[in-house]
């Protein structure tokens, strides 16, 4: 009976030696690393109940989702424009908008609610070449370092399923600053390669000036970015762009810009207090937008240090010990054998929403925090 028992364990014991370099691809010899695409902010919907019967999706909003927000807006909107009802339209908005993206918001530690995620399934593909990119989703509103985890465990799914030792990245936007956070935490040696695509490396003045309450408009500026957008190369690009021409050379953006600034005059400080400040104002993904000249000014504004220590605390993780050591850290890739490229657009016309919106940039990115 000990030998059949000893017999059986060492079965087991060999079955279980054996077993992942079974299942594992062979090891590849085509001569193209596979690559990850680590996409931008955005890059994935965020759900509420996923999977549930009552599931809700927050980010993107849904087309219905879109119309009921208009249709609760619109009672408020004709007591704006008839009685100047400041208050009423803005408690409309407040609670359109929470009710719509309220539940993103992250705790006071920089957690989700339990019940708030994304839906992300690992690639099963292994045929890969130059063109083919497998494609990072993730929580954009996270932590980035946290982030960086999820991309470490992506990478390795990659390399088994490849049959390779080595991957390479393409990294857009926020993309950067997530592959930032992985070469801090998890070194290089599983990368051969990074191409950085007009990420805010260092980041960007908009994410800044916004948590600074910084905002500004300029009729001009909204007629660039328009048509910045729409070089009149085809018909339709066309149209758009006699649009936003006729729009602005009318005096109607004008009329808008003016309407705009009485609202921003009255209900700015209430929207920021009630809804910018508390959902987007919590979520690190932006946070790691913001660049080193804003961001203690914009702490000061946003976050409590008693009740959102612990949110603060990873912050400022990512701002001083990755995005303050960016040259280093890439720096010290290319010591270590990798090929860093970096994309940085320009010429564009900045968001025409904040101070910095002349800043030379992509339309988002600053191009000097960019490059």
């Amino acid at each position: 009976m000990k030998k059949f028992i000893a017999l059986i364990l060492s079965v087991a014991i060999l079955f279980t030696v054996c077993a992942p370099a079974a299942f594992a691809s062979d090891e590849c010899d085509c001569g193209v690393l596979p690559t990850i695409y680590v996409g931008p902010l955005g890059n994935t919907d965020i759900y509420e109940n996923p999977g549930a019967e009552n599931e809700k999706t927050l980010f993107r909003p849904a087309t219905d989702t879109i119309v009921k927000l208009v249709l609760k807006l619109v009672p408020s909107l004709f007591g704006l424009l008839l009685f100047k009802d400041y208050d009423g339209f803005g408690d409309s908005l407040i609670d359109a908008v929470n009710d719509a993206m309220g539940s993103m918001a992250l705790d006071g530690n920089g957690n989700s609610l339990p019940n708030v995620d994304v839906k992300i399934e690992l690639p099963t593909e292994t045929e890969h070449g130059r063109d083919y990119q497998y494609y990072f989703h993730y929580d954009w509103r996270l932590d980035p370092v946290e982030v960086a985890g999820q991309l470490d465990d992506f990478v390795q799914h990659v390399k088994t399923l490849t049959g390779h030792d080595k991957v390479n990245f393409r990294a857009s936007s926020m993309g950067g600053v997530v592959t930032l956070a992985y070469f801090n935490e998890y070194g290089h040696k599983d990368v051969d390669a990074c191409i950085f695509q007009s990420c805010p490396l260092l980041g960007t003045d908009v994410a800044g000036d916004l948590l600074n309450r910084k905002l500004a408009l300029d009729a001009r500026a909204l007629l660039e970015y328009a048509t910045d957008g729409y070089p009149p190369f085809t018909a339709g690009d066309t149209a758009l762009w006699a649009l936003f021409n006729m729009l602005y050379y009318s005096g109607l953006v004008d009329l808008v810009y003016g309407f705009a600034d009485d609202i921003l005059e009255n209900l700015q400080e209430r929207d920021f207090d009630e809804l910018l400040t508390p959902v987007f104002g919590t979520l690190l993904g932006l946070w790691a937008f913001v660049p080193d000249r804003s961001y203690e000014s914009a702490k000061a504004i946003n976050l409590d240090p008693e009740t959102q220590a612990g949110l603060i605390a990873k912050a400022d993780y990512y701002h001083y010990q990755i995005q303050g050591r960016a040259d280093e850290i890439l720096n010290e890739a290319i010591d270590n054998g990798v090929r860093v490229m970096i994309v940085a657009g320009y010429n564009i016309q900045r968001t025409p929403l904040v101070e910095s919106l002349n800043n030379n940039s992509d339309a988002t990115v600053d191009t000097k925090y960019a490059s």
